[in-house]
């Protein structure tokens, strides 16, 4: 039994050489650890007791503040008055975007007069769209639509039969693709999809009533039979079975390597349902797609109520005149209207405490440039700061946290790494993971684990079988997808150990049960904790590690290699690939530094490098390997480092069709025509030589990428 697919004799040696496919990955995941570090002074201790409590009472955070001792001269700004919440945000903004300075605002106690517009209802969306800019290009007034609150029913759109699930499919797509509609599709009726299957032939009707007979034994479904037609053979019929009586008959028949043909039923109708509609324009035009096809068609009022009335509100309007002009648009459409007075706050802006004579003329220069009036105070306060406590994994977190300080509190903060994390990306693989384990399944996946059998059918005194037919399976357990293989009366086994009621047997390399495939398969059985999450690590994200600890900790003593961290880095920086990738590479290739190719042979009167064993072939290895290092120009053992990684990263992990940069994707592939191996724990099993070399560093990042599935 093969348990790996060989591709080439250099790549049988490590376990990290293909690719397949484009990488759509997601962005990285950091799962670092940040701490943050607040800026902000403050000049009331009663100030920065509040701010405390109010942070601790919010997000649960803890901190605590000191005396700097240090007591300043500062300043505050205040500006004269605007009209208007939204103005005076409007100006705050702008000040703070141009000045770096950060404000407040209060109310002055002026008020101004002003006057909105409101209108009656409009039918439809698009309508009240249309008016708004009308209504804006004729008078210059700017306003905006919410609804009446009137509500209506959505309706649907529910077609007549279609025979089959292709013809709907196509009626569907035709269907959305004329009218902006999404669709679906349901079953109508009792009408199902079935199979027939025939068998070939046996050679006398005893030999097909016993096959009948095992059939029914084995499956639970009994066939008929009958003569084949011109000739003198016997036949099983098999009619009108479900998918999953197919998928047992069909597994029988590869077991007993009978021939067989199977032929699919679908008398399945099917009707096409829209998305809920409330916009009767778009209701008539799904209904009349149906209608110049020829179809029938209906519309079904729903449960479902949505509004499809609106009003138009305009914005403050202060000129009379304007607001005369925006009152006469809609009088002479003939469209409702009244306006309402209303008043609005004055209000003022007060900047927070400057501490230098500089941030102080450029926020009075920026009033200035604006014409807006200012003026200042002088203030001398002892400062305060406030140190938080807590730490936050991923940098997402920790941003989040400053925004939050920033836009909850106005306090500045900076985010500072203090341990460093694994991150973490996802390729979405496009399948089910069910979807996934099928097209395994059909590849012939491979094991060498052991196999339980009921020990109520073992005679264990002799090890034999005492069923006619004993099934074999991956747990110790009945279940629908653990049944491995058979075992026949008389026939021996070999019991490694028992297990309740169960008989552990030796079976060799074999086929793979689903249920150990979805084991292997599923990233959700494999922890991040654990050293087998490194068949995700990605071998084509360097991680950062500095030459010094490489050449003290992994390549002391490894004779050629030893001090050449420098190289394998470059290497790997130049190229885009895991730098303890190559080095874990280079030292299985050369013996741990002690290979006649990595010490230099003479060729052509030229002494030449092989750190990794490309162009190494079986039958005279050395002498290939050197042609082809000499011909690559490798002269020294750094060049032979740098060069071989370059081959490598093209060759291999950055091909531009194929990237196979994980254990995981070598072994799993979606189109299951480019893997690796058979074994379904070859990922699983390659890990121990990346994961001991990482255990003998201290400065590293781990760049995972996880596959998913729907």
């Amino acid at each position: 039994m093969r348990k790996y697919l060989y591709l080439s004799s250099f790549v049988i040696l490590l376990f990290l050489m293909l690719s397949f496919y484009g990488d759509k990955a997601l962005a990285y995941t950091d799962t670092s650890t940040y701490k943050l570090t607040i800026k902000d002074e403050f000049t009331s201790e009663d100030k920065v007791k509040e701010t405390l409590n109010e942070i601790k009472k919010e997000t649960g955070w803890n901190a605590n503040y000191k005396l700097t001792g240090e007591s300043i001269i500062a300043y505050k700004i205040t500006t004269g008055g605007f009209y208007g919440e939204g103005k005076v945000k409007e100006v705050l903004n702008d000040f703070e975007k141009s000045t770096g300075l950060k404000g407040s605002y209060s109310e002055n106690g002026n008020v101004q007069t002003l006057y909105q517009i409101t209108t009656g209802g409009f039918t439809g969306e698009s309508k009240v769209k249309q008016v708004l800019d009308l209504l804006q290009e004729q008078t210059g007034v700017k306003g905006s639509y919410s609804s009446t609150g009137e509500k209506q029913y959505y309706y649907r759109i529910v077609s007549g039969g279609f025979q089959g699930e292709q013809r709907i499919k196509e009626v569907l797509s035709k269907f959305e693709n004329k009218t902006s509609i999404k669709g679906s599709y349901e079953p109508v009726g009792d009408s199902k999809i079935t199979y027939n299957v025939l068998s070939g032939g046996f050679p006398t009707e005893d030999k097909v009533k016993q096959a009948a007979a095992d059939t029914k034994n084995q499956t639970g479904i009994e066939p008929s039979y009958e003569k084949i037609p011109n000739s003198k053979s016997y036949r099983l019929v098999i009619s009108d079975i479900t998918e999953n009586e197919l998928a047992n008959i069909e597994s029988f028949f590869k077991e007993k390597n009978w021939w067989y043909s199977k032929k699919t039923t679908d008398n399945q109708k099917y009707r096409l349902v829209s998305e809920p509609i409330l916009d009767n324009q778009i209701l008539d035009k799904g209904l009349s797609f149906f209608q110049t096809n020829k179809w029938w068609a209906s519309k079904q009022k729903t449960d479902q109520m949505g509004e499809n009335k609106f009003r138009i509100t305009t914005e403050n309007i202060s000129d009379q005149t304007k607001l005369q002009k925006a009152l006469n648009f809609f009088e002479s459409n003939k469209w409702w209207a009244a306006a309402q007075k209303t008043t609005i706050k004055g209000y003022k802006i007060t900047s927070e405490v400057i501490g230098s004579e500089a941030a102080l003329n450029k926020g009075l220069d920026y009033c200035k440039s604006k014409n807006i009036w200012a003026t200042y105070s002088n203030l001398s306060k002892n400062t305060y700061s406030i140190n938080l406590n807590e730490e936050f994994t991923g940098i997402e977190n920790a941003t989040a946290a400053v925004n939050k300080l920033s836009n909850v509190y106005g306090l500045n903060a900076d985010v500072v790494k203090i341990k460093d994390g694994p991150q973490i990306m996802n390729t979405n693989y496009n399948l089910t993971l069910s979807d996934m384990i099928s097209k395994q399944m059909n590849v012939n996946p491979q094991t060498d684990s052991a196999g339980y059998v009921s020990l109520a059918y073992i005679n264990t005194s002799t090890s034999t079988v005492t069923a006619d037919y004993l099934n074999v399976r991956s747990s110790p357990e009945v279940k629908s997808d653990n049944i491995i293989g058979q075992v026949k009366k008389g026939d021996k086994v070999t019991i490694i150990s028992k297990e309740g009621n169960w008989a552990k047997i030796n079976m060799g390399w074999r086929k793979a049960s689903r249920e150990e495939v979805t084991y292997y398969i599923n990233p959700e059985n494999f922890s991040i904790d654990s050293k087998y999450y490194f068949q995700f690590l990605k071998l084509s994200q360097y991680a950062g590690l500095t030459a010094t600890e490489v050449n003290s900790k992994i390549l002391k003593g490894k004779g050629i290699l030893e001090g050449k961290g420098e190289s394998f880095i470059k290497a790997a920086e130049a190229n885009n690939i895991n730098e303890l990738y190559l080095i874990s590479h280079s030292l299985l290739e050369t013996g741990n530094g002690s290979s006649e190719l990595a010490n230099g042979v003479m060729y052509n009167g030229k002494k030449v490098y092989n750190m990794y064993g490309i162009g190494a072939y079986d039958g005279d290895a050395v002498t290939k390997g050197a042609q082809y290092a000499y011909n690559q120009g490798w002269f020294t053992p750094e060049a032979a480092i740098l060069g071989g990684a370059k081959f490598i990263g093209s060759s291999y992990i950055h091909n531009s069709t194929y990237h196979q940069d994980t254990l995981y994707k070598m072994r799993w592939e979606p189109t299951v025509s480019h893997q690796y191996a058979t074994d379904i724990g070859w990922a699983y099993k390659q890990v121990n030589r990346m994961y001991s070399l990482y255990t003998l560093l201290d400065n590293y990042t781990l760049y995972y990428d996880i596959p998913k599935y729907k």
